[in-house]
């Protein structure tokens, strides 16, 4: 869990990614990490998390709130399978996003198994 203050500018802005205030949280699973931020936006200038570092989360589980005009952004490990496009309607809880297979127990510490978030963007993710 990392909270950076910031700005309140309009979620939809791709600025806001970087600039506005939020919580960014990595969640850690058998099939690698899942990374994604709780942007606020300009309206409600507000998001919400109920899990603190350590805590465990359920499959299913809603860990927090994105108030109105605010966004989640998403990163999912390189080989995930997405089971969403662009213009579906998702609902937090019950959509599932995508899928990927549990991969095989490391004997490797952590510390040398993370992967940048760079290197697990996709090239059609990755901004020039």
């Amino acid at each position: 869990m990392n909270y950076r203050p910031g700005k309140f500018a309009a979620a939809m802005r791709e600025s806001a990614s970087t600039h506005n205030e939020q919580n960014v949280i990595t969640l850690a699973t058998d099939s690698g990490e899942i990374i994604f931020k709780q942007i606020a936006g300009l309206i409600a200038r507000r998001v919400v998390c109920w899990k603190k570092a350590g805590d465990r989360v359920a499959r299913g589980e809603r860990i927090g709130l994105v108030r109105f005009g605010s966004r989640a952004d998403l990163w999912l490990p390189r080989d995930s399978e997405l089971l969403v496009k662009v213009g579906d309607h998702v609902k937090g809880g019950s959509t599932v996003v995508a899928y990927w297979p549990p991969r095989a127990k490391s004997t490797q510490p952590r510390a040398q198994r993370q992967v940048s978030l760079e290197e697990n963007l996709s090239t059609a993710e990755k901004r020039t």
